[in-house]
């Protein structure tokens, strides 16, 4: 059976007799019983995806609102400029390497 985009699984002997034989006894062709199966198993993550998305997203709103008060209660908003900090902190850091770490080398 060839599937567009489908897929085919190897399942060991007593698994798939297994699922043939609750196909039969349910009265449904072993393909269909077990792709309504897989739909069923999707179906019942799909609202789990969603809800955390949603909590997810809420999180984020709820960090934009307390940033805001925040900023609201210094009066001005909170800048650093990275670049500048990293070059400061990479000085700081060869200027004690060259002094400290120096004698150490033999």
């Amino acid at each position: 059976m060839a599937f567009e985009n489908g897929m085919n699984i190897m399942l060991k002997p007593d698994l798939s007799q297994a699922l043939i034989n609750i196909a039969h006894q349910e009265g449904q062709n072993i393909f269909k019983w077990i792709e309504k199966v897989l739909q069923e198993a999707i179906d019942r993550k799909k609202p789990i995806v969603k809800n955390t998305l949603s909590q997810q997203i809420e999180a984020l709103e709820r960090i934009k609102q307390h940033r805001a008060k925040i900023l609201a209660s210094r009066g001005e908003a909170l800048y650093i400029d990275v670049a500048t900090t990293l070059d400061e902190i990479r000085e700081e850091r060869d200027a004690n390497f060259f002094t400290n770490g120096a004698a150490h080398c033999h």
